[in-house]
């Protein structure tokens, strides 16, 4: 039987990738309460511990959505301003017009008096002259950070999507 369950948890949980956006988390939340009082009945016990287990995959894949969107530069602070102190992780990439890398934000202050947002990880470009980083270092920049965007062509790389699923605002 638990099988069953954990089968239906990894169903619940990877429908989530179907849907066009995510449920309000009443929903899940309510399906699940459902599927647990049912388990009392006599009749029909298996069914209602196979959607228990969906409905709880569902849920957990709600939450877990719904703190990666809520852990992302939202559209209205695009080109904001920020004091942003962070250690470099990864090995910082150089190319021909810039430094690429990821830093693992500590502290964050708005330049404009505005609530900052909740970033955690940044994936950051330094244009121009550059110093060199190295893993680990801890930096305090000004930064104008900008919403991730990708290019729109379909079949083409996401880059958007590339930065979500890394966790990286």
């Amino acid at each position: 039987m638990p099988y069953f369950l954990l089968l239906a948890f990894a169903l619940g949980s990877y429908s989530s990738v179907l849907w066009p956006v995510l449920p309000p988390l009443i929903a899940p939340g309510a399906a699940l309460v459902l599927c647990a009082t049912a388990l009392g009945w006599r009749r029909g016990r298996t069914a209602a511990l196979i959607l228990l287990g969906v409905s709880a995959g569902v849920l957990w894949a709600t939450l877990w959505g719904q703190a990666r969107l809520a852990a992302q530069l939202p559209a209205a602070l695009d080109k904001t301003e920020y004091r942003i102190e962070g250690k470099v992780v990864g090995l910082p990439n150089r190319d021909a017009r810039a430094l690429h890398f990821e830093l693992l934000v500590s502290r964050i202050e708005s330049l404009a008096g505005t609530t900052p947002p909740p970033l955690r990880r940044l994936r950051l470009s330094w244009y121009g002259h550059a110093p060199e980083m190295m893993p680990g270092e801890t930096w305090q920049l000004v930064l104008r950070l900008r919403h991730p965007r990708g290019f729109a062509n379909p079949g083409g790389f996401d880059y958007a999507g590339w930065l979500f699923s890394r966790g990286i605002s």
